[in-house]
């Protein structure tokens, strides 16, 4: 009987002793999730609040952890991540590196809590090319979407195709300018020239002022035709050899792209 006695008291001591080292256990993860939180560290501060919300903890912890939890909650920043194609696409299979850490192996839709400050998010996934972000997070914002686009791995660049077609519609609609001034210049030019001929057999210097006047109007409206065709195939030129240049440099950097990606 005194064995058995003995025992018990034994087992309660024993109890006794957990339970007091699980409460000073719960109240060390109180304090030091407060800290965490001062600090700005909330997703492990969430972390440890959890943990002395158990039941291995006494009420009186467990109320105020819970407390703190509440809290907590509401000031955490959580973000959505949206990744896509450049043709609008959605990915899923996308890696989220915060601060080196990974955040999360692949996109769901859900809200990920973060921790306030300045991140440097990197987000990659297989056969695209990775983009790095550097993003403020801000205290209490909720939901935030952050959106980025994956191109596909870039291989060797196309070589651009250099034609007649390629030239700007610029060039083409000074060379049509040009051609309709000159076209104009030589209809009235040589009409003005007949006309004076004609007059200068028939009345000499006494022709009729209307009849004058007319053939000074085709001379006028022939150096305006003149005029106008210079100036569009001089801008026509223009253009015709800006696009050469630009299309030979184009073409240099394509095969020097080629041959970097050997």
């Amino acid at each position: 009987m005194r064995l058995a006695t003995f025992a018990v008291v034994l087992l309660l001591a024993g109890h006794t002793h957990a339970a007091e080292k699980d409460a000073d256990v719960c109240a060390d993860l109180s304090e030091k999730g407060q800290l965490l939180k001062i600090k700005g560290k909330l997703r492990e501060a969430r972390e440890t609040f959890l943990e002395c919300v158990k039941d291995k903890c006494p009420p009186l912890v467990r109320k105020d952890c819970g407390q703190f939890l509440v809290d907590l909650e509401s000031s955490m920043p959580t973000i959505v991540v949206a990744a896509r194609e450049p043709n609008g696409g959605d990915l899923t299979d996308v890696r989220v590196i915060v601060d080196g850490e990974l955040l999360t192996a692949r996109l769901e839709g859900k809200a990920l809590p973060m921790d306030p400050g300045v991140h440097k998010f990197r987000f990659e996934a297989k056969g695209r090319v990775a983009v790095d972000q550097t993003i403020v997070v801000r205290e209490g914002e909720r939901n935030r979407v952050i959106g980025v686009t994956l191109a596909s791995e870039a291989g060797p660049a196309p070589l651009p195709v250099t034609d007649s077609r390629g030239a700007p519609v610029a060039a083409w609609v000074s060379a049509g300018v040009g051609f309709l001034g000159f076209g104009t210049f030589a209809a009235f030019g040589l009409s003005a020239r007949a006309e004076f001929n004609d007059l200068e057999k028939r009345c000499g210097s006494r022709c009729p002022e209307r009849d004058v006047d007319r053939v000074r109007t085709r001379a006028l409206v022939a150096d305006v035709g003149l005029a106008v065709g210079i100036v569009g195939a001089g801008l026509a030129t223009y253009f015709f050899i800006d696009h050469a240049r630009k299309s030979s440099v184009q073409l240099g950097a394509g095969w020097i792209g080629v041959t970097a990606a050997f």
